[in-house]
């Protein structure tokens, strides 16, 4: 098992990277791979009914024209192909949450609607069939399907390899080409013209998987940089509280999940009122900022392509900020929360310094520490809700701020509130 967990890792088919439990990000990727798929399987089911409807329709309008008529064996044999295709559509439609987490499986299912699409195009007259316009829907499935674009383009480049296979074994004789009516077979021997088919379709292969590729990467930034503006507070870069909120129940399911546990850190700016009172909101603003730098450099982050962090930070309110430290109990968390009061009381003193000025220099703020008061609690142990968490971190916090202020104090069991210095 853990040969296999090596080697997918190794391969980059699987979404999981970071051990037995996979992350927060890592769980949001495999479900959005998962609605990809669902949206294909979709998709591919009404191309289905479509096709079944298109050749009912031919059957009953043409059904004494036995000269434009494809004949009994090649209808049977279409029909065949696309009960095929309906019978591992089905079985996707059945496991695709469980496929969802390996991105091979993708390029499988597209790989198999080639085959398929190529096996109807040699019933339907190989060079003369209209169906190597299929290639191009397959093409566009993948833009939407692959996260690499190199998928795509390798998708697009087997479409026309097995087109341009299938001309070269009929040309040959290797496969007997499909006689169809109202074509004049000798083409379907005709070098230059097999060459000239088999060159339009991987130009237009080709073509849909730039313009593919290109338009979902349009698409996907501008969704990415709407969802962040939806979920980033404008001042401060960091969360916003709807987020918070979404990202710690999350966190909360997937703990519940796994067996894992995590902490929830609150934090307030110690006497901020009077710091706004003193030099104005403009630079009550630019404090807030500084702590948010703060905030962003302490915490961890994944290196990892995609990165993404693996602390949350978030504004909660005002002054009060709120961030989430998975797989970490009640001490880690104290101990992250004890670092960035650390770092809190010199970094953002010299930015709030540098932006006061004159002022600032005059009143000696260069030298005069910016605190902050800090709550922690941990999953489950002081709640197995978001409200509770919360509640207990605040808790925690105003018993910082009343034993008074720039200090830890970790939410208690039901004993005294542990303060850390």
């Amino acid at each position: 098992m853990q040969t296999l967990k090596l080697a997918s890792k190794i391969m980059g088919n699987v979404f999981y990277y970071s051990g037995e439990t996979p992350g927060w990000a890592e769980l949001e990727a495999v479900k959005k791979n998962r609605q990809r798929i669902l949206v294909v399987i979709k998709a591919r089911w009404a191309s289905l009914a479509l096709m079944a409807f298109y050749g009912v329709f031919l059957r009953v309008v043409y059904a004494s024209q036995s000269d434009v008529r494809a004949s009994q064996e090649q209808e049977l044999m279409a029909i065949g192909a696309l009960a095929f295709v309906a019978t591992y559509n089905a079985w996707y439609h059945f496991s695709y949450r469980w496929w969802g987490r390996i991105r091979i499986t993708n390029d499988l299912q597209l790989f198999f609607d080639l085959l398929v699409i190529t096996y109807l195009i040699h019933l339907s007259g190989g060079v003369h069939s209209w169906f190597w316009g299929m290639y191009v829907l397959v093409t566009l499935e993948a833009s939407y399907l692959l996260e690499r674009k190199s998928e795509v383009w390798a998708i697009g480049a087997c479409g026309g390899l097995l087109y341009g296979g299938l001309l070269t074994a009929e040309y040959y004789n290797i496969i007997p080409p499909v006689a169809m009516p109202f074509e004049n077979a000798s083409l379907q021997h005709d070098f230059t013209y097999e060459m000239i088919t088999w060159g339009w379709v991987a130009v237009m292969n080709a073509a849909v998987a730039l313009v593919g590729t290109f338009m979902m990467g349009m698409v996907g930034e501008r969704l990415a940089e709407l969802a962040q503006r939806g979920v980033r507070d404008e001042l401060t870069g960091l969360y916003n509280r709807r987020y918070f909120y979404h990202r710690l129940q999350g966190e909360i399911e997937r703990c519940r999940r796994y067996g894992r546990r995590f902490s929830l850190v609150m934090i307030d700016v110690d006497k901020f009122k009077n710091f706004n009172d003193r030099y104005g909101h403009v630079e009550g603003d630019h404090l807030l900022s500084a702590l948010a730098d703060v905030f962003t450099s302490t915490l961890r982050g994944s290196d990892a392509m995609p990165t993404y962090e693996l602390d949350i930070s978030c504004r909660y309110g005002g002054e009060e900020f709120a961030i989430i430290l998975p797989e970490t109990e009640s001490e880690t968390g104290v101990d992250v929360a004890e670092r960035i009061r650390e770092r809190v009381i010199t970094k953002a003193a010299v930015a709030a310094a540098e932006r006061i000025r004159t002022e600032v220099a005059s009143m000696s703020i260069k030298g005069r520490s910016i605190t902050i008061s800090l709550g922690v609690s941990t999953y489950p142990v002081h709640g197995e809700d978001a409200d509770a968490l919360v509640r207990r971190a605040d808790e925690a916090l105003y018993e910082a701020k009343a034993r008074g202020r720039n200090q830890v104090v970790l939410a208690p069991h039901d004993e005294k509130p542990e303060t850390f210095l």
